[in-house]
Formats: C-alpha cells, sequence, structure tokens
C-alpha cells in the first residue's frame, strides 16, 4: 500500500496547508478575535474574495471559529 493511499487520514492536513494563504491566514488570526476587514489589512494583498473562501473552509475544518460577540456589530473571526 502507497504512503500517502487514498485513504490516508493526513492528506486532508496536507492539502490544507498546501493551499499558500491558509497557514498565513491562520498566523493573522493567532492574536484574534478580529473583525472580517481586520486580517485583510494585516496580510496585504490579499483579496477580500480571496478571505471571503478561505476563511468557512478553515473553519469548516475547526481551524478557525466565528462568532457574533454582543459588543461587536460584526461577528469576528479567530483561531480555533
Amino acid at each position: 500500500m502507497a504512503e500517502f493511499g487514498a485513504d490516508c487520514r493526513a492528506r486532508p492536513a496536507f492539502g490544507l496547508m498546501a493551499d499558500t494563504g491558509n497557514p498565513v491566514v491562520i498566523r493573522t488570526l493567532r492574536g484574534g478575535p478580529y473583525r472580517p476587514g481586520d486580517p485583510r489589512r494585516r496580510i496585504g494583498g490579499v483579496s477580500a474574495k480571496v478571505l471571503h473562501e478561505t476563511l468557512p473552509r478553515l473553519g469548516y475544518h475547526g481551524l478557525v471559529t466565528h462568532r457574533r460577540y454582543r459588543e461587536a456589530r460584526r461577528p469576528a473571526w479567530s483561531t480555533s
């Protein structure tokens, strides 16, 4: 059997980290929580569309969370 066969549990993690934007977003959110526009300003050179696609994908995999804070008008993202 191949080392990283189709049933290998490490493949999804490698796939997430292979996308160059994901580690950058995770690193940026470490000091969070941040409002949606804050990571874009901190990263620089990333479009709103890319973050709009990346943040929910990372949230689906449990790497970031999306919460609504009572004192904030908008929801905020942070690392899990």
